[in-house]
């Protein structure tokens, strides 16, 4: 259970840094830790089922089987992952591209919303606290 708490911390870590580095019109940065968000909140609920993976995309598939089929989140969550993992590799390893503010802001609203929903589902369903 500590695992998944400091994963969890973590993840609104990440979330905190994405604001902040929205709010200086850092966008690459922005859409990372957004990113990391999403994943550090992904790998904890993977845990609270027993569950690991390797890679990125592991995890994306895990979660998928696992909480989208079985009916525990809607399949928006799956949509949020995907958005935010496509636009952290774009800015972060297309140098020619550059992202739009309003990209950066739908990562930092995906982030908060997934972090959201699966702290929600942890507290009801593994009784975790938060504090």
């Amino acid at each position: 259970m500590k695992e998944i708490i400091d994963m969890v911390r973590k993840a609104e870590d990440c979330l905190e840094s994405a604001e902040y580095n929205l709010a200086g019109d850092f966008l690459d940065a922005a859409v990372n830790r957004s990113y990391y968000g999403v994943y550090d909140c992904l790998s904890a609920l993977l845990l609270s089922k027993g569950l690991y993976a390797k890679t990125h995309s592991g995890a994306q598939t895990l979660f998928a089987e696992h909480f989208i089929k079985a009916g525990i989140f809607p399949k928006q969550m799956s949509v949020w992952i995907n958005y935010c993992f496509e636009m952290r590799q774009q800015s972060d390893y297309d140098f020619s591209s550059k992202l739009e503010p309003e990209e950066a802001i739908s990562c930092v609203v995906y982030s908060r919303s997934f972090i959201l929903s699966s702290k929600e589902y942890l507290e009801k369903e593994c009784k975790i606290e938060f504090n």
